[in-house]
């Protein structure tokens, strides 16, 4: 899962303009400064890299790296 997170890492920081790592347990939106919009592109951007489908109802759990890291290890196992 680790190398799940640094991809992750890597979008937030490529789509964000971040100029360093987020902590992978930060709530993006809240202590990473993303916005919502970004946050949607975020995610966009990472359905697309790891062809995974996170539904609507999921996306309000979706608020940081280690969250999204284990919905994309629950779906590759499903």
């Amino acid at each position: 899962m680790a190398s799940i997170q640094q991809d992750i890492i890597q979008i937030v920081r490529q789509q964000a303009q971040l100029e360093h790592d987020p902590d992978p347990s930060a709530n993006l939106i809240s202590e990473a400064g993303i916005d919502s919009l970004m946050a949607l592109r975020i995610l966009a951007s990472i359905e697309k890299n790891f062809d995974v489908r996170i539904p609507d109802d999921q996306l309000v759990n979706m608020t940081s790296v280690e969250n999204i890291a284990q919905f994309i290890e629950k779906s590759r196992k499903a």
